[in-house]
């Protein structure tokens, strides 16, 4: 997979990478659409009890949001039927209620709809279903919101036309707005061309600076075993680097408290906040940070961005922006995670990829000293990791490690 094959951001309004949405087996959808007509009261009476908690809109909004929604949900045959009869009859509903031309609100409830519906295909199909569903629903949002956006724009033009002076404040949040959702829709291809969650991490290291305009991103994986971080993708910043670097909520208390938000945080000043040497290093001062979610919620890992360790100030709109590719990458995880888990029968294992290093240099003969040579790394971080592989893998010595290895396919 290469930048260079991703579709292309063009002028707000108007994208370029509308296509039909996929063929979804007949009984995938005699299934899906008995199961969420099973579920839809509670799918609804959930989604109202956290909205209200969540104090997102006022209960005129709200009532408007549930209305689509509940169109959405009652709906949903006629996607596989008439795709362009079902999103032009989406539109007019979504006109019809509260929610207007409001393209931020109308995000909320398509990415509320998707999560509503993956839900039910996570709990009610079978696994191998998922990712079929997931991929005719996102293709189906991902074209409905385009035409509203189009659809958006055209009207903003004709207002510009009659009311000029009254509508340009609106017409400039509306321009911003749909820059945003175009970016995200973006972001939605982008994930929607990955094979597995490698490719899926690597993608959200690129996009946050390519679309969210960050200079630099580094993501580490999280092990909640020992509480540590491990680098895994860099975007501007050495590779060799970043996963040579193992920290533990020990030396940086400020990580687990961070992980535990659902969230991105910006921080003006992380340089008394994060160990010396890294803030050095790397000339660190201002960061996002952001803990990255999997498809149950779990903590996943953590997410940082910067502007190549200048002061940047906090910027509601691009940490919103954020927010919403992090969201999408735990979707994304999801349609690859039992696909993973074929590919590598062991998952349970959950060793990182570091000690998978060393576990293939174990195997290959060499001893800890030159281990750590040859991941330029400490003896002791190398010992550090034997001793997790030991724990992991529940054998007692280096032999039993590579032996159990092999004959459960880790490495070959």
């Amino acid at each position: 997979m290469s930048i260079e094959s991703f579709p292309k951001l063009t002028t707000p309004g108007r994208l370029s990478y509308q296509r039909p949405v996929p063929a979804l087996p007949n009984r995938c959808l005699k299934q899906l659409l008995q199961a969420v007509e099973k579920n839809r009261a509670q799918l609804l009476s959930t989604w109202e009890a956290m909205t209200a908690a969540g104090g997102q809109w006022d209960s005129k909004t709200r009532e408007g949001a549930r209305t689509a929604l509940l169109y959405l949900l009652t709906h949903l045959q006629l996607v596989t039927a008439d795709e362009a009869r079902a999103i032009d009859e989406t539109l007019h509903c979504f006109r019809k209620t509260a929610l207007g031309n409001s393209t931020a609100a109308i995000l909320l409830v398509l990415s509320d709809f998707e999560e509503m519906i993956l839900s039910i295909a996570r709990s009610h199909l079978p696994a191998e279903d998922f990712e079929t569903v997931y991929h005719w629903l996102h293709v189906y949002c991902v074209n409905l919101m385009q035409m509203f956006i189009e659809a958006s724009s055209d009207q903003a033009l004709d207002e510009k036309q009659q009311f000029p002076t009254h509508h340009q404040s609106s017409r400039m949040h509306r321009t911003m707005l749909a820059v945003e959702v175009q970016k995200l829709l973006l972001f939605d291809e982008h994930l929607f061309l990955t094979h597995d969650v490698h490719e899926v991490f690597q993608t959200l290291v690129t996009d946050s600076c390519q679309l969210a305009g960050f200079k630099r991103s580094a993501l580490f994986l999280y092990n909640p075993l020992n509480q540590s971080v491990e680098g895994l993708f860099g975007h501007h910043v050495e590779l060799d680097v970043i996963r040579r670097i193992r920290e533990n909520g020990y030396r940086v208390p400020l990580l687990n408290r961070l992980l535990q938000l659902d969230r991105p945080v910006f921080l003006e000043d992380v340089s008394n906040l994060l160990p010396v040497q890294h803030v050095q290093s790397f000339h660190l001062t201002s960061l996002l940070i952001c803990p990255v979610r999997g498809p149950a919620s779990e903590t996943l890992g953590v997410l940082l961005l910067d502007h190549n360790g200048q002061r940047f100030p906090h910027v509601p709109s691009q940490l919103e922006l954020v927010k919403g590719m992090l969201d999408r990458v735990s979707f994304a995880l999801s349609s690859h995670l039992h696909q993973d888990q074929e590919r590598i029968p062991n998952h349970s294992f959950a060793l990182t990829e570091r000690e998978l290093d060393v576990l293939y240099l174990l195997a290959d003969g060499l001893d800890t000293k030159h281990t750590a040579e040859q991941l330029h790394i400490s003896e002791y971080t190398v010992s550090e990791h034997i001793t997790s592989i030991l724990r992991k893998l529940k054998v007692k010595n280096r032999t039993a490690a590579v032996a159990k290895s092999l004959r459960e396919g880790l490495i070959r």
